[in-house]
């Protein structure tokens, strides 16, 4: 189950920029979307969609420092082509928008 888990992250963290569904994530297994939402759970105590999820948030993040790319082009990059979207999702996991992120970190720089 370990290695088939480990199989499935690699999936995710290869594929995050394409829609990915539960059932890819599952078929890369080779098991039942049910089994891996129980691997996942179990193992690292989340969902395959809550993991691509907060994956593609981290990426994001990385871009917003390190790349001074539009929001939307940084969105489409992460796997979101809906920009309000992702910016809903962003300041769900991160607490403020990418704009606010990135204007935060770049005056950090600067103190």
């Amino acid at each position: 189950s370990e290695k088939v888990l480990q199989i499935m992250m690699q999936y995710i963290q290869t594929h995050y920029s394409m829609p990915v569904t539960l059932a890819d994530i599952a078929g890369v297994g080779n098991i039942s979307k049910n089994t891996a939402l129980r691997y996942f759970r179990e193992n690292i105590r989340t969902t395959p969609v809550e993991y691509l999820t907060q994956y593609r948030v981290r990426i994001a993040c990385r871009m917003l420092r390190e790349t001074s790319e539009k929001i939307a082009y940084i969105a489409g990059c992460v796997g979101y082509d809906n920009i309000s979207y992702f910016n809903r999702i962003f300041k769900k996991y991160v607490g403020k928008t990418p704009m606010q992120y990135r204007f935060e970190r770049e005056t950090e720089n600067f103190i």
